[in-house]
């Protein structure tokens, strides 16, 4: 699941948030596969959980970032992203967002079988790029650089070649 890969990996590596690796968990629980007669697209639909546990974090910071990483990755996605706080004390909460995430396979035809590729998204170069200053209301109570996490989907190598015996007959 590359979505989920890159998605765990931006919020890992965007110094704002500060995670540390137990407290980030990134799930899918359900899902369905789209697929119709004479097109060999698979559309993968993944509702994706994104924990994070013991966050002493700015909420508001966190939600423009999940935003960012969409605009990038869903970008023609209107779906809203849900979620769930748990307040733990005056510090800290339990976080659940439900980020409605899609996927697509494109398989190709190769000498030795089939290989299937993940379609690509569109890219806006600028959304990862500089400096964010957030700011409620007119109050600044933040300021990052941007361009620390990469989250290039080509740094994945998504390509799965599937041997002969698996394609008998089986157009891509």
């Amino acid at each position: 699941m590359k979505k989920l890969t890159l998605l765990r990996h931006y919020l890992m590596h965007t110094p704002a948030l500060t995670l540390a690796e137990k407290q980030l968990h990134v799930y899918s629980h359900t899902g369905h596969i789209e697929f119709s007669p004479g097109n060999y697209r698979i559309g993968m639909d993944m509702p994706t959980k994104v924990l994070i546990t013991d966050f002493s974090g700015d909420v508001e910071v966190l939600v423009y970032f999940i935003v960012r990483w969409m605009k990038r990755f869903e970008p023609d996605n209107t779906t809203n992203v849900t979620y769930k706080l748990d307040i733990l004390n005056a510090d800290t909460c339990d976080i659940e967002l439900t980020l409605p995430l899609t996927q697509s396979l494109l398989p190709a035809n190769t000498n030795g079988g089939i290989q299937l590729h993940y379609q690509d998204e569109p890219v806006d170069a600028c959304i990862y790029s500089g400096t964010v200053e957030l700011y409620i209301k007119e109050l600044k109570i933040g300021e990052w650089q941007t361009d620390a996490p990469s989250v290039d989907s080509q740094n994945l190598n998504t390509q799965h070649a599937l041997p002969d015996e698996h394609n008998q007959g089986i157009a891509p």
